[in-house]
């Protein structure tokens, strides 16, 4: 998935579930894009992008491979347990889509317990995704990202120009100005990310 997807999918997301009542501003990437391999000044791409529009990036650093094709019951719990000790904790994937999952959860879970770990929800590990006033200000930027959006769709000049609620250039020092979409996923670069607009803008 390229990394501009990536931004309007989540733009999209907040225009449409940002205003719920009880709705964070936190973002797990599929497949870790959010570490993948597109750096700007040797600094992941996509947490500087999601740092403008207010959102708080969520990263797991213990993958239970239960999204596995025939994932055997005995591995799984194995070797989450074993990363868990290793790493003295940390933030563990699963899929809520695979069956396979459920059926296994109860025994991981007790035998996590069982290793002398607990079990706690993310906002436990990382305060900030409980900071009021940093809820408060992203809650005003997606009111301007949805004045933004009907200005986009009610101006057929913008919307023939493929202009985007969240617009994205890499600008270098050189004064070189790239959309985020002319950017090679493999490259690195030098310059700044800019976010149009950002949370600074509200």
């Amino acid at each position: 998935m390229e990394i501009q997807t990536v931004v309007d999918n989540i733009s999209t997301q907040l225009l449409e579930i940002g205003l719920l009542k009880g709705f964070k501003p936190i973002y797990r990437a599929p497949w870790g894009i959010g570490t993948a391999p597109v750096h700007v000044n040797r600094k992941a791409l996509l947490p500087q992008i999601l740092d403008q529009m207010g959102i708080l990036p969520v990263f797991w650093n213990i993958d239970t491979k239960d999204y596995l094709v025939n994932v055997d019951e005995d591995t799984v719990i194995n070797n989450t347990v074993r990363m868990i000790c290793m790493r003295q904790g940390g933030h563990i994937l699963m899929h809520d889509n695979r069956p396979t999952t459920a059926f296994f959860l109860d025994r991981l879970i007790r035998s996590i317990r069982a290793s002398g770990h607990i079990i706690v929800s993310p906002n436990e590990i990382d305060r900030k995704w409980n900071d009021q006033s940093r809820m408060n200000r992203t809650r005003k930027y997606i009111e301007l990202l949805r004045e933004r959006a009907w200005n986009i769709q009610n101006n057929r000049t913008l919307q023939t120009s493929n202009y985007r609620p969240v617009q994205i250039i890499l600008s270098s020092r050189q004064g070189k100005i790239e959309p985020l979409h002319c950017i090679t996923p493999l490259a690195q670069y030098q310059g700044k990310i800019r976010v149009y607009p950002s949370i600074s803008d509200v």
